[in-house]
């Protein structure tokens, strides 16, 4: 069966038992492993993440690279195997810039991104969890201005080239192994300067890979298990990793329920995450992450939870945070996993947009 559509935005069907279970299911084991990954690199940490935009601690930028390298050479495995059909965002460069400065402020603001506020609340990290109900407030607010957002920053019209490997007219593969390679290099060099056993707090005989029978995983390690779940997701879901969206179809699950057509303020932005294969599997990929937090810090507990702020503080966070995610079409699993895994201009300059506003954020906020 085609999809319908409304106002020439495309609205899923509501797919068949069948695909709800193996969807939902999957999404909500995916989800699980890259929870406990989250939690047992201690990546989600807010301390290490603001530490991050500090310049005092890289453990963030150690998983994310290493993540999205692995999620690279995943998707390209997948995409040369001609295993699933590798699709893409439409370009709205000025969004992915914009929505990234709201989200960067977002996660120096909160310590968390839309992904890693799932692992504080699953760890029990204090006031994550009006964090998370802000995120769903921001995402809800998004979805009531998002036709005027997309009148004023219209995407390019399907068929335009808005990938790397497009734009150089080769094979994906041409572009992500270098890609990868660069990466590499680049991990290489940071790590020469500061070891990953320094931020993590372990000891220095602990190998990046044997870190996997301690409480503590290297963010290689743990970036390597993240990335590659891109292929039980892409193959068993059909989409790659991402958080953001399901704070949106968890709303509009729920106000379907209660209205039978979500559609608040002529709004179709809501009926587009409200059905479909990653309503459900989006959801409970998130709740996966929580209960794989959960699951890892029962044997890696919680030894600095950061800075304790007022749960108002928490909720206005996280909504700035996903208001932002969703202004930008991505967060930093979105984008940063998955879409530049992809090649994706629009996604490069998210991610660019998001680390260079957390540090002058961090920057200003210090001084």
């Amino acid at each position: 069966m085609a999809p319908t559509t409304q106002n020439t935005v495309t609205i899923p069907v509501e797919p068949s038992t069948k695909s709800k279970i193996l969807s939902g299911v999957s999404g909500a084991i995916i989800g699980t492993v890259f929870g406990y990954a989250l939690q047992r690199s201690k990546v989600y940490l807010p301390l290490t993440i603001m530490g991050q935009m500090e310049f005092t601690n890289f453990t963030m930028l150690k998983m994310f690279m290493s993540a999205s390298l692995t999620s690279s050479l995943a998707i390209t495995f997948l995409d040369s195997n001609k295993l699933v059909k590798v699709d893409h965002l439409p370009m709205t460069l000025k969004r992915n810039i914009i929505g990234g400065a709201i989200m960067g402020y977002g996660i120096y603001a909160t310590g968390a991104c839309p992904g890693t506020v799932l692992a504080q609340v699953g760890a029990g990290v204090p006031g994550t969890l009006y964090t998370l109900l802000g995120g769903i407030a921001g995402s809800v607010l998004y979805g009531l201005v998002d036709k005027y957002i997309t009148k004023m920053f219209p995407a390019k019209l399907s068929g335009e080239k808005t990938t790397l490997y497009q734009k150089l007219n080769v094979p994906l593969k041409y572009v992500t192994i270098p890609f990868a390679l660069m990466l590499i290099g680049v991990l290489s060099a940071i790590e020469s300067l500061v070891p990953w056993q320094t931020n993590s707090g372990v000891s220095s005989n602990i190998s990046i890979f044997g870190s996997f029978s301690n409480n503590v995983w290297s963010p290689y390690a743990a970036g390597l298990v993240i990335g590659l779940l891109q292929i039980p997701s892409y193959l068993l879901i059909g989409n790659g990793l991402g958080t953001s969206s399901a704070y949106v179809s968890v709303f509009s699950r729920i106000c379907n329920t209660f209205t039978g057509s979500c559609n608040l303020g002529g709004a179709s932005y809501f009926s587009r995450f409200g059905a479909g294969v990653r309503s459900i599997s989006g959801p409970l990929l998130n709740l996966g992450i929580i209960f794989g937090a959960y699951l890892s810090s029962q044997s890696s507990p919680l030894l600095n939870p950061g800075p304790s702020s007022s749960p108002l503080s928490h909720f206005l966070g996280g909504a700035i945070l996903l208001f932002g995610a969703r202004f930008a079409n991505g967060c930093t699993s979105g984008h940063g996993l998955t879409a530049m895994a992809k090649m994706e201009l629009g996604s490069f300059a998210a991610v660019a947009s998001m680390f260079g506003s957390g540090m002058l954020t961090a920057y200003f906020l210090r001084k």
